[in-house]
């Protein structure tokens, strides 16, 4: 199935990303206000809100014997790709990412400045408010993935939950 739709506004209320971790080096001393860095597989690049901030730890809980849930400031909604501060490379973290942690906001971190992790589970929350449409074709439906052809701040990997006044 395939719907289409011009959207008038767009509104999107950050929630939060809990990630759960399998502690790799050093990451034990990993604490709150530690930025979030995605590994690339030659560097660690930063990772940031929709709203443009670098996300940071808020929280952290060991749940097991070197399995940690952290709670972060925001969701990921891009992350660097050319070595120059804000993203520019949408991204939504998943499992099995490799990731790292430094208590140092930067673009870019190489592999001896950061505490490293793997990704076992990614729960994120807030939502993404499509209001006002019109020119709305074929059929929109619940778990339907939402793209944009605009740099609108859709988070990717959007899908929709509900659908009211259609």
């Amino acid at each position: 199935m395939e719907g289409d739709a011009t959207v008038g506004t767009v509104t999107i209320t950050t929630g939060t990303t809990t990630l759960y971790f399998a502690g790799d080096s050093g990451f034990a001393s990993v604490n709150t206000g530690a930025y979030l860095y995605y590994y690339d597989g030659s560097t660690y690049r930063a990772v940031y809100a929709s709203d443009g901030s670098h996300i940071s730890v808020t929280n952290k809980q060991e749940v097991s014997t070197s399995n940690y849930l952290l709670t972060l400031s925001g969701s990921p909604a891009t992350r660097d790709n050319n070595g120059t501060a804000g993203g520019d490379i949408s991204y939504k973290i998943a499992s099995s990412d490799g990731v790292g942690f430094r208590n140092q906001s930067a673009a870019t971190q190489n592999a001896n400045n950061v505490k490293t992790a793997t990704v076992t589970t990614a729960d994120t929350t807030g939502t993404t408010t499509l209001s006002n449409l019109s020119n709305v074709s074929g059929i929109i439906t619940v778990g339907m993935t939402v793209t944009s052809t605009d740099n609108s701040g859709v988070p990717v990997g959007s899908k929709v939950s509900e659908i009211t006044n259609l």
